[in-house]
């Protein structure tokens, strides 16, 4: 036998196809009266039960009247039947048939009544309108259902029933959609229902609406704040930007009014009612005496001690320190009210408020090993090889019996061959080894990011016509969460999974530098709500207030309970007399982490004790010893990761709080560290302040960067969280020390005015 290049016999395929298609014939033949005949017979129904399969599925659907099933076999094989449709055309007619029996009588009786309605003057009640609607949706639910089966969507197969519906549909619509506006007048603006809810069809809102409003605003005007709202409700969306401006401003009339009968609102009652008019959804552009302008000044527009707004004798000319004039802004020579307002800061704080370490893995190297699928490949090869040979030499050695066996053979044979062939393309196509990538453990950090922008503003607001000025300052903040990723390495499998969930460090840097814009109006609520109190206003002018008198300051009403913190400016008490311990370690003491670990902490409170972060990290606990012994045992109540500090309250003021400085330490400035190195307990070090500067936390990715004063006092473990103190105040917490070979003298302490910040904190 000759071969092919793979070793398959030549013709082994076209042999299997012959073969298996005698094998069908002779399976028809063997029963039949004419055995020629019937395997020719055979062949032909074997081939068109292979050439159209759909074909007799559809037949048998609707011989068994599956009328719905067929219909949408039909549409889904549509390419199939449309070529053999000479085939199933009998079988078409019959489903077309079926689904027009079981469809037209409802088509037939909702043409009819349509008909009877669209012969009929139109209804002139609302009990009348609702019976026409109803026939219309019933109509119109029957059309839907009907265009439901794709197969009776085409004119071919379609029921004259139907398309009689949707004329009878569209004369009804058509004649009450030509009444609408004469009954839409005789329905009368004070219903409780919409008149379009009511009225058969959709007519068109907008022209019917605006036409009748323009000869019904006298009535319109004479309606109470409940029908305006009832009218808003149902017209509203229909009505023009000035029509719905009219009937704004016409509610906020008759509001105010309610809201303040007999007296002349002042300006923040009117803003009130303005802000509950346009929360009730009315549009309201600029209320009746009640015109404002607003104007945003730049922050380096007014320099302090500029004048804000000048007034030359009797003129209206409102005028910027930039001699701009207000009025040709923005239309300010008509306005009642002038509302001026000014960015006067803008603070930016990040803050760590979750730090963990996520475990992975990452790619180190390659490793070389057998490929298992290999060796099952050679073995199926080597199992196909001794089949093929055993069909052979049974042919060789075995004559067949007659033709049936030797057919049998013969496919057996040619299936070996097959098989032999697909066995040696998968050997070919599979590589005798693999590589597996070999992985080593490891974490990175991730940081939950708190960024809080806060933009402080200096609000005036001048009453032109009563001449004088009420003056506010306000607060607009926003806050973002990120959770950031550092140290995932370049060979993670999962990196690309992690850099989807978590956020880089530069989007915190892209949030926290883009603009914290305040809309107007927001500026307006607020104001109003705060409701400052209007002085007279003296033409010379109105003197803009430095940037200090909004700088951001801890209000002692905000401190923590017990705690009293000495201001800037403020003088500071005097050194205590000399003793011949330390006065100073009375505010100091051990703090020790349930844990594991030892640091310091000094009291800001009788029961509040500073410490560092990472001194009590872990634990909501600690144990704090005295300088005279006693141990007492506290909470940790806030926290600050990028600071590094943290707040651990006891039950009892027993404490002696230290007092912070009052002015920043120059360089060379003599300091001493208190603290228990190495656990050396209530060790004092000496040193000078070298540098205050901004850094990060180095242990803290993600973190802002703080205010640090740089010592070359002896720090060490132990030293942690204790005070830095300059004579007998503190001027900041000790935190770390650089550790480095060659490196010596350089420690750092966080800054008294980061210290401040995080004890008032909210």
């Amino acid at each position: 036998m000759k071969m092919d290049q793979h070793g398959t016999p030549r013709g082994a395929k076209t042999l299997v196809a012959v073969l298996i298609l005698a094998a069908s014939a002779a399976t028809h033949a063997q029963t039949a009266p004419n055995p020629i005949g019937a395997l020719f017979q055979g062949v032909g129904g074997f081939l068109s039960s292979i050439v159209s399969p759909k074909s007799q599925k559809f037949n048998e659907l609707v011989q068994a009247k599956k009328y719905d099933e067929a219909a949408q076999y039909y549409v889904d094989n549509s390419q199939d039947l449309e070529s053999q449709k000479a085939r199933i055309q009998d079988s078409l007619n019959a489903l077309v048939k079926g689904l027009n029996e079981e469809r037209v009588p409802a088509l037939k009786q909702h043409a009819d009544a349509l008909a009877v309605l669209a012969g009929q003057d139109v209804e002139a009640t609302p009990e009348g309108w609702g019976k026409v609607k109803t026939s219309l949706s019933e109509a119109e639910a029957r059309i839907q259902s009907y265009g439901t089966v794709a197969l009776l969507k085409e004119a071919a197969y379609r029921a004259p029933e139907f398309d009689e519906l949707k004329a009878n549909y569209g004369r009804v619509v058509t004649l009450y959609e030509s009444k609408a506006e004469t009954a839409f007048t005789a329905y009368g603006l004070k219903q409780e229902r919409s008149f379009f809810d009511v009225y058969p069809g959709t007519p068109r809102a907008v022209p019917i609406v605006n036409k009748h409003f323009e000869s019904s605003k006298e009535e319109i005007q004479r309606f109470t704040t409940p029908e305006l709202d009832r009218y808003r409700r149902h017209y509203g969306s229909a009505l023009s930007e000035e029509s719905a401006q009219r009937i704004g401003g016409i509610y906020y009339e008759k509001l105010l009014e309610e809201r303040h009968p007999g007296v002349v609102p002042s300006f923040f009652e009117k803003g009130r009612v303005v802000q509950e008019v346009r929360r009730s959804g009315f549009k309201l552009a600029q209320p009746p005496k009640f015109r404002v302008a607003y104007v945003q000044l730049q922050p380096d527009e007014m320099p302090a001690g500029r004048k804000l707004l000048q007034i030359s004798g009797s003129s209206s000319q409102w005028k910027t320190s930039k001699a701009s004039a207000i009025t040709d802004a923005v239309g300010g020579a008509d306005a009642d009210y002038v509302v001026v307002v000014q960015q006067a800061e803008v603070v930016v704080n990040r803050k760590i408020v979750e730090k963990r370490e996520q475990g992975s893995k990452y790619q180190v190297s390659e490793r070389v090993l057998p490929n298992p699928e290999y060796s099952n490949a050679q073995s199926k090869l080597q199992e196909a090889q001794a089949n093929y040979n055993a069909q052979r030499m049974e042919a060789a050695t075995s004559p067949a019996a007659n033709a049936w066996v030797a057919i049998a053979r013969g496919i057996a044979q040619a299936a070996a061959v097959s098989a032999v062939d697909t066995a040696r393309k998968n050997l070919s196509n599979t590589s005798p080894t693999i590589k597996e990538p070999v992985y080593q453990d490891y974490s990175f950090t991730v940081s939950r990011v708190e960024t809080t922008r806060e933009s402080k503003f200096n609000v005036w607001i001048v009453d032109r016509a009563q001449n004088r000025v009420a003056r506010h300052q306000m607060v607009h903040s926003d806050q973002k969460t990120f959770n950031v990723a550092f140290g995932i390495r370049e060979q993670d499998p999962a990196k690309y999974v992690y850099g989807a969930r978590f956020d880089e460090e530069k989007a915190i840097d892209a949030h926290e530098m883009s603009e914290l814009s305040t809309p107007m109006q927001q500026i307006g609520e607020q104001v109003t709500k705060a409701a400052p109190a209007f002085e007279p206003f003296h033409p010379a002018s109105i003197s803009y207030a430095s940037d200090s008198q909004y700088a951001a300051r801890p209000s002692p009403a905000a401190a923590p309970s017990g705690f009293q913190m000495v201001a800037m400016g403020r003088p500071a008490a005097e050194m205590p007399s000399a003793r011949s311990v330390d006065s100073r370690n009375d505010s100091v003491v051990v703090v020790r982490n349930p844990r594991g670990g030892l640091g310091t902490g000094f009291f800001v409170a009788g029961d509040l004790v500073m410490t560092n972060y990472h001194v009590i990290e872990g634990s909501k606990m600690a144990e704090l010893k005295m300088f005279d012994g006693s141990t007492v045992t506290g909470r940790v109540i806030k926290e600050d990761i990028g600071l590094d500090l943290a707040l651990v309250k006891i039950t009892n003021p027993i404490g002696r709080p230290v007092q912070f400085a009052n002015s920043l330490q120059p360089a060379g400035t003599t300091v001493e560290a208190i603290g228990h190195p190495q656990g050396l307990e209530f060790t004092l070090t000496r040193g000078v302040i070298s540098a205050v500067r901004r850094m990060k936390n180095p242990l803290v990715p993600g973190s802002a960067e703080m205010l640090v004063i740089q010592t070359d006092a002896a720090i060490s473990p132990g030293n942690s969280g204790g005070p830095l103190f300059s004579g007998n105040q503190v001027v900041g917490v000790n935190s770390r020390k650089l550790v480095r070979a060659g490196v010596e003298g350089i420690g750092f302490a966080v800054h008294f005015i980061e210290v401040q910040r995080f004890l008032y904190e909210q």
